[in-house]
């Protein structure tokens, strides 16, 4: 983000020992051409109830805590006066944005953006034909914003799988009562199998819609998937004009996991990036 030239972006050290590997790095001036720039907010303690489960679980818990730490940074951002990008770590930039200024020339009145996910969870696919990502997603301060933030945070507590209770908020919960807008080339812009190969994504939609809740009052957008892709890893056609991309990697197994994201980054630039600028 920095070489595309991004000067506010940070990393948020939810534990103490990745707090220590990133001091370390910046007190190290022989490894960085410049400092890191990061924050801490650390996650709540393992509940004892879990700490003697199996090594498969307990990585889902882990999991569970990291999400759920998320919502409150952003929390205290937002209350702070501060419009947040909330990105993954491995999200892919492919070209600098000036976010606040593009989005509000596009439409002042929206609160919240979000990226499409796949079909996860499949209940809030099955209901309304969509998911958003909890990973990626561009937020205003703005009342209405904060309130559905606060939401967010309130129902995931110390842990969560935020994928999914984000998604549930968002279509059916009476806490929002949030109704989505579709127009004819939104609902028409679904992948077919005469578009793509894998049936993981058929009936996705790729055209935004916007939706408002009566409840908070604010106003959602979500990107269209060309320009916050997620989808896979080498797709039969790669996005244009694209901002972000999240392409999904079949991971073979846990222990191998780190290596295959970090190998899937240089191929999805061979892919699509690097041959399709």
């Amino acid at each position: 983000m920095t070489i595309l030239g991004y000067d506010n972006h940070l990393l948020v050290a939810t534990d103490q020992p990745m707090v220590n590997f990133l001091a370390s790095l910046n007190d190290d001036s022989n490894r960085l051409q410049e400092k890191i720039r990061y924050d801490k907010w650390i996650h709540e303690p393992m509940p004892t109830k879990f700490q003697s489960s199996p090594r498969t679980k307990l990585e889902k818990m882990h999991l569970q805590l990291l999400m759920a730490v998320r919502w409150k940074y952003l929390v205290s951002s937002l209350e702070r006066g501060v419009h947040v990008i909330l990105s993954d770590a491995d999200n892919i930039f492919s070209q600098y944005l000036d976010v606040e200024e593009e989005l509000t020339k596009k439409d002042p009145t929206v609160d919240v953006y979000f990226a499409y996910a796949t079909k996860f969870p499949r209940d809030t696919f099955t209901r309304q034909g969509f998911c958003v990502c909890s990973g990626m997603s561009w937020w205003r301060s703005s009342p209405s914003s904060i309130r559905l933030a606060r939401l967010m945070r309130d129902t995931c507590g110390d842990m969560c799988d935020d994928q999914r209770e984000l998604n549930h908020l968002l279509s059916a919960s009476p806490q929002l009562n949030m109704t989505w807008q579709w127009t004819t080339e939104a609902r028409q812009s679904r992948l077919s199998n005469v578009t793509i190969s894998d049936p993981r994504y058929h009936g996705l939609p790729t055209l935004g819609i916007s939706g408002t809740s009566s409840i908070t009052g604010h106003k959602a957008r979500i990107w269209d998937r060309d320009f916050a892709f997620r989808g896979p890893l080498l797709p039969d056609r790669c996005p244009v004009g694209n901002w972000v991309s999240m392409p999904i990697t079949d991971i073979p197994n846990r222990q191998m996991a780190w290596k295959t994201k970090v190998e899937s980054f240089q191929q999805w630039d061979n892919h699509c990036l690097y041959n399709h600028r």
